[in-house]
């Protein structure tokens, strides 16, 4: 399933909120009224065990001075060697897994943030990783606890909820159906990008009667595969494609991400989370572009 509840169209701009605000006194989401709904998990994952020491002392601090929700698990995981963020997601399934079990796992509600790898280039965030990007006054972490409040909600059956570390995604829920709901096995969302960023990207190819239906996924196409897909569309004179972005899995796909953790546990090679998850959806998927795409780098 593909979910759009806010993408805007290429012509529209992306204004800065003036009044948007992270709170410097954050709540405590034990405390909270019985239909406001927060995260019960976020998990970020680290590069090693120094970068691991480093947030659990951020999330210390912050957390003495209510600087981020209080009430929620908040737990950090080292990744075992460099195995991709799709690596790095099946090694935090199997660790919550471990901490939790299945059973008080089923209802949970958790964020998994990728703090990101080697940062390159930007070299000032190498030592925290991406998540820790400065703002003017916060930083991505800050904006990423408040931005994605409103998915908690919309998660009535629990499930994981997957970001990466470099993004801000502006959602408008007023230009959207207020009813939907994050019930499906697997769940990604989509926002309009031009034709060159797609070629670099995660482009899906949507049924045209209904966009919420995704036929297949293509991994950094040409522009001519993207002709040949029909994963173009038109608004007046302007192309785009609809690009990758956060997505959401159940607990049965999590449990399963963790068995296969546990069956290939020494991992030898780099798993991407967006190109080797997505690459067998859809309705339709096309399985060719695993051999052609594939982010499968030996260590």
């Amino acid at each position: 399933m593909l979910a759009n509840p806010v993408a805007k169209k290429p012509e529209d701009e992306v204004e800065c909120c003036e009044d948007f605000e992270v709170p410097i006194e954050c709540w405590d989401v034990r405390h909270l009224e019985h239909d406001v709904i927060y995260w019960d998990i976020v998990v970020v994952t680290t590069l090693d065990n120094v970068q691991k020491d480093a947030y659990d002392a951020l999330i210390q601090q912050r957390s003495t001075i209510n600087r981020i929700p209080l009430g929620v698990d908040y737990l950090v995981i080292t990744d075992p060697g460099k195995i991709g963020n799709g690596g790095s997601t099946m090694h935090a399934m199997h660790i919550l897994e471990q901490q939790y079990g299945w059973e008080v796992l089923r209802k949970k509600r958790i964020l998994l943030i990728h703090a990101g790898g080697y940062s390159q280039r930007t070299p000032t965030t190498s030592c925290l990783g991406k998540i820790a990007t400065s703002w003017p006054t916060y930083d991505l972490l800050d904006i990423k606890l408040a931005l994605y409040s409103l998915f908690p909600a919309r998660m009535p059956h629990g499930g994981v909820f997957l970001c990466s570390s470099d993004t801000i995604e502006l959602f408008d829920e007023s230009h959207a159906n207020t009813n939907w709901l994050l019930t499906d096995d697997f769940v990604a969302f989509a926002h309009p990008s031009s034709l060159s960023i797609g070629t670099q990207h995660g482009v899906f190819v949507l049924d045209p009667t209904d966009k919420r239906k995704c036929i297949c996924v293509l991994q950094k196409p040409t522009i001519e595969q993207m002709k040949i897909h029909k994963a173009i569309w038109c608004h007046g004179e302007e192309e785009f494609v609809y690009t990758d972005s956060l997505f959401y899995f159940n607990m049965n796909v999590a449990q399963r991400l963790a068995e296969i953790y546990r069956q290939e546990h020494n991992i030898k090679c780099e798993i991407d989370c967006y190109g080797d998850f997505m690459s067998p959806l859809g309705i339709c998927p096309f399985p060719q572009q695993i051999s052609r795409y594939s982010s499968f780098v030996p260590v």
